[in-house]
């Protein structure tokens, strides 16, 4: 099987997947931090306990930075949490 698409389409893939990955890395930075929260815990005070540098935790739950997925391996361990990735039914319009 053999597929060909024009520049144009190529672009708009790609920006779509870009927009994919922000919004996954977003859900999930927004996710830990929530997560430091509920549980009271100042990003010092998991620092030490995680052994993530404290600056490495910020960036990771403000996501500015790629994910780094040890770190976040590590921080679900310490929670106790995990998290699934699953397809769904969503409008092809949301990925525009």
């Amino acid at each position: 099987m053999t597929f060909t698409f024009t520049i144009e389409e190529l672009s708009n893939q790609n920006r779509r997947a870009e927009k994919m990955r922000k919004r996954v890395k977003m859900q999930i930075a927004e996710s830990l931090l929530q997560e430091r929260l509920s549980r009271r815990l100042r990003l010092e005070e998991l620092s030490t306990n995680v052994k993530i540098p404290v600056h490495n935790l910020e960036s990771l739950e403000l996501g500015r930075k790629k994910l780094n997925w040890v770190y976040v391996g590590m921080l679900l361990k310490y929670y106790g949490k995990s998290f699934y990735i699953s397809l769904s039914n969503i409008p092809y319009k949301d990925l525009d």
